[in-house]
């Protein structure tokens, strides 16, 4: 009779192979042992005894109660006893059996053995090393001596049983084992078969292998390609908030789940501090691991991920514990795959919808601000971050300024940074995409945040073509670096930024421009009303007032003075009429656009893009500026400045705007400058008809005077005579004819002289006008003298000084003219400068004496026909002020006494190149 030992494991009856059946009947029939009946029983081998029943019988029983006393098995049963008894007991009476187990407990067995009539008795423990396994019993009705030669033969049939129970052991676990893993792989199938959520299918995976396999810790990791790294996307055990954040670089020489990712093979490890290799690559998470089991999640040839448990136990799995988890890995991978494909089909229509409300946003709505909000709030919904930023670039600063965020500290809000200052700097700077971990270098040096909550970094550029217009970034406080699914959603989130940007831009531009050319239509519609010279202040003041409806900036109107080649501030903003007072010539913005007479404009006064010395500035205030030159065709009237204290104030739609106001304010100056020359004109051609009305009536003087006069002296000759005949001698009378005759040669000869001038200015009108340079007129005054010895004289012709059209020989006639009188004017010596050069729509040849200079009373007559302050006849000045107008010029004349004196022949410029006579 044999007792079993069942195995906890084995949820059914104990299964008895064919073997030990054999043996029972070998033991019952062999006529060597003449047992009438042998029965063997199986123990479970835990603290808690079970057996596993019935038990195995061979031979006859003689009361069929003797069975069932056999089920009804207690702590001091014969069966019980034995299981703990070593060494086998051969009682030759049976009686004795209890004394040899050491217990007094004897009523039930007696029975037993009464009933079935049992002489002599042998138990033999079944024991597999220090296993127990069961308790073999063989009876005998007859007496027993138990010699040598039988306790050997049934200690060797015992020892075969405990081999066939071991065995059966064995076999049982391993079908429960696989039944038990099918049925686990039947619940995954079914828990995939019900949802396609990725976390849910991977919370299930290690939730069945943590139940088949027992472990502390278990986590799946997953392979992301795109940031060369393992993530920890499922864990379940103790420690399971700190393996969820582990993440482990594909670069990291160390650990066990990295060999395994490389080398695409499981290792089961069963002391992972004392085992080699393994002990070297091991990176502890909890300190009380000793054992773990890697399996690589292989799809063909691609590692897509790792199954990791890890025990606190030594040699805590086996190897059936990898075998399972291999099947289970090949699971995982479909499983994942499928999850992984439906959560890219999932995200791709969340992108989509997200997309297509922004698009709409971005139709409907023209303030990029709120589209930025927008876009910065689904960017961290869909990335799962918690911290983000939208930068613009500022081209004319060139750098970033925060015009969106979400998440950041007070002190980030509004914030400035240069391109090379942390992720999103070099994101812009470099134009591409940044994915970063901030705990590794060289991240965690340039950082900018003032936290240590954020571990991963992504910064999207946003660009325009190849021209850099702002960042989108996200931070996460996980250290797993976001996904390549993360990096083509801000892309197109960065994308949409630039539409919303540039469309709010052209929006601006359009809406600016439009007020622009309203503004410019009434400027000409105001200035078109002013015709009169006496409105010539009125266009500076409509100007002034145009400019400060377009602008918040300090506005100033300078008007270039020719004399003094300066430019004279004559209106500022916020009052209508400034004081004269002269802006020094150094002002180099000022002077650049007087000089090159275009439009300047400075955005950064202290980074100007120019090359000028800006600290030059008058105003230290001014931070960005513009200035355009007060000009139409080639006529300089000025500058109109514009001033602001802010960076970048002024785009490029303000210089044109600003331009056309200065265009329309020099053309407005021009045609009234130009109905003044009109006036002035008809005025000289008034003044020269009239000056030849009186030439002619002079001539008519001079040549009655001449017919009439010039017998004045023979008639005093024939008184004479006559007087002489009479010989009358009266001295009276005599000297006053000599003072007739005197008086009569000077009329005579003021009347020859005026007669030649104006015979010879008749002749000069006759002459065509040509075009001619000033220093040719200039040489041939200076070589028509001989200068006295004390006097010097000289030239100086400024640089691109226009030609004229003149009558030469009536200019010659002027300069000889003017010559002659600064020469008169300095007796005791000094110099004489000829100069040319352009004064607005003339050119000014200007003979400047060092002489005694004009009284100011003097001056107001010293064109007069027959004024002289010497003596002369005064036919000079008046000639030459005449032969100025007939060429279409004008003569004038500064001085003051002891200061010497100037006078300016304005003659008109030539706009367009002629033939030249030199």
């Amino acid at each position: 009779m044999i007792y079993k030992v069942s195995m906890e494991k084995t949820r059914r009856g104990a299964v008895y192979p064919g073997s030990f059946i054999s043996i029972l009947k070998i033991a019952g029939n062999l006529s060597c042992l003449r047992a009438k009946v042998a029965h063997m029983v199986g123990h479970l081998p835990t603290t808690h005894h079970r057996f596993a029943y019935p038990p195995r019988i061979s031979g006859i029983m003689l009361d069929s109660s003797s069975f069932q006393s056999m089920l009804n098995s207690q702590p001091e049963d014969i069966v019980v006893l034995a299981l703990h008894h070593i060494e086998p007991i051969f009682a030759n009476e049976s009686e004795t059996i209890y004394s040899a187990l050491h217990s007094d407990a004897s009523n039930h067995q007696e029975s037993f053995q009464q009933r079935e009539k049992i002489r002599s008795m042998a138990v033999v423990p079944l024991r597999v090393g220090d296993e127990s396994v069961g308790v073999l019993f063989v009876n005998f009705r007859q007496p027993q001596r138990f010699d040598a030669p039988q306790k050997l033969f049934i200690e060797g049939l015992a020892h075969y049983a405990a081999i066939g129970i071991k065995n059966a052991q064995a076999f049982g676990t391993l079908t429960q084992r696989r039944i038990r893993e099918l049925e686990i792989l039947q619940n995954i199938d079914r828990e995939l078969s019900r949802t396609l959520d990725l976390k849910h299918v991977l919370q299930a995976l290690l939730r069945q292998a943590h139940d088949q396999v027992p472990s502390e810790e278990a986590s799946i990791l997953l392979t992301n390609s795109s940031s060369q790294v393992l993530e920890t996307a499922a864990a379940i055990g103790r420690h399971a908030d700190t393996s969820i954040m582990q993440v482990i670089s594909l670069q990291e020489t160390k650990g066990i789940t990295r060999w395994v990712l490389e080398n695409k093979k499981p290792v089961r490890v069963n002391n992972v501090h004392h085992d080699l290799p393994w002990r070297d690559l091991y990176i502890p998470v909890a300190v009380d691991v000793i054992s773990e089991l890697d399996v690589p999640l292989l799809d063909g040839e691609e590692v897509v991920g790792v199954l990791n448990l890890e025990s606190v136990r030594e040699s805590a799995f086996l190897q059936e514990d990898q075998d399972f988890l291999l099947t289970l890995a090949g699971q995982a991978v479909l499983a994942i795959k499928k999850a992984q494909a439906y959560e890219r089909e999932k995200r791709l229509a969340a992108e989509g919808l997200v997309l297509n409300q922004i698009s709409k946003e971005i139709t409907s709505q023209l303030d990029p601000v709120h589209v930025f909000d927008l876009i910065l709030e689904k960017a961290l919904e869909l990335t799962h971050s918690t911290t983000g930023t939208l930068w613009l670039y500022d081209h004319d600063r060139n750098d970033l300024w925060i015009v969106a965020e979400r998440g950041v500290t007070k002190k980030k809000k509004g914030q400035r940074i240069s391109l090379d200052q942390g992720v999103v700097g070099h994101a812009a700077s470099k134009k591409q995409l940044l994915n970063v971990n901030l705990s590794q270098p060289p991240w965690n040096e340039t950082y900018t945040d003032d936290t240590n909550e954020m571990h991963s970094e992504l910064a999207v550029p946003m660009l325009a073509g190849s021209d850099i217009r702002g960042v989108l970034s996200v931070d996460s406080p996980s250290s797993k670096k976001l996904n390549e699914r993360d990096e083509r959603l801000l892309q197109g989130l960065a994308d949409l930024a630039v539409i919303a940007l540039q469309n709010a831009e052209r929006y601006e531009k359009a809406e600016r421009e439009s007020q622009q050319f309203q503004l410019l239509y009434q400027a000409g519609e105001e200035l078109g009303k002013l015709s009169d010279l006496t409105q010539l202040e009125q266009p500076y003041d409509v100007i002034l007032r145009i400019a400060e409806t377009h602008s918040r900036g300090f506005i100033v109107i300078s008007r270039y003075d020719d004399e003094t080649q300066e430019l004279k501030l004559i209106r500022t903003s916020g009052s209508q009429h400034s004081s004269p007072h002269r802006t020094k010539s150094d002002d180099i913005v000022n002077q650049q656009v007087t000089e090159e007479q275009s439009t300047t404009g400075i955005q950064d006064t202290n980074n100007p893009l120019v090359v000028m010395d800006i600290p030059n500035l008058s105003d230290s205030s001014t931070h960005s500026l513009i200035i355009a030159p007060i000009l139409f065709k080639d006529r300089y009237y000025g500058n109109l400045e514009l001033k602001d204290k802010d960076l970048s104030y002024f785009s490029g739609t303000d210089a044109n705007f600003y331009e056309g106001l200065a265009q329309q304010l020099a053309a407005t100056i021009y045609r009234l400058e130009t109905a003044q020359a009109r006036q002035e004109f008809e005025q000289r051609a008034k003044s020269a008809e009239e000056m030849s009305s009186i030439g002619q009536l002079a001539f008519e003087v001079t040549h009655r005077l001449d017919n009439d006069l010039g017998l004045v002296e023979s008639y005093v000759i024939d008184i004479q005579l006559e007087l002489d005949a009479q010989a009358v001698a009266n001295t009276v009378v005599s000297k006053k004819l000599d003072n007739i005759v005197r008086a009569t040669r000077r009329v005579l000869n003021l009347s020859k002289e005026l007669k030649q001038v104006l015979v010879k200015s008749g002749e000069a009108i006759a002459g065509e006008p040509v075009i001619m340079q000033p220093r040719a007129l200039l040489e041939e005054a200076q070589d028509i003298l001989i200068l006295p010895s004390n006097i010097q004289i000289y030239m100086e012709v400024e640089d691109e000084v226009a030609n004229v059209r003149v009558i030469p020989s009536l200019v010659a006639d002027i300069l000889h003219n003017l010559v002659v009188n600064a020469i008169d004017a300095m007796p005791h010596g000094g110099k004489i400068k000829l100069r040319a050069r352009n004064i607005a729509r003339f050119v000014a040849l200007e003979v400047i004496d060092t002489g005694t200079g004009i009284s100011h009373q003097n001056l107001s007559k010293i064109f007069d026909l027959f004024y002289s302050t010497k003596g002369s006849s005064g036919f000079g000045l008046w000639s030459a002020r005449r032969n100025a107008f007939r060429n279409d010029g004008d003569l004038t004349v500064k001085s003051e006494l002891g200061q010497g004196t100037t006078f300016t022949l304005l003659l008109p410029k030539i706009e367009k190149e002629m033939p030249v006579v030199k």
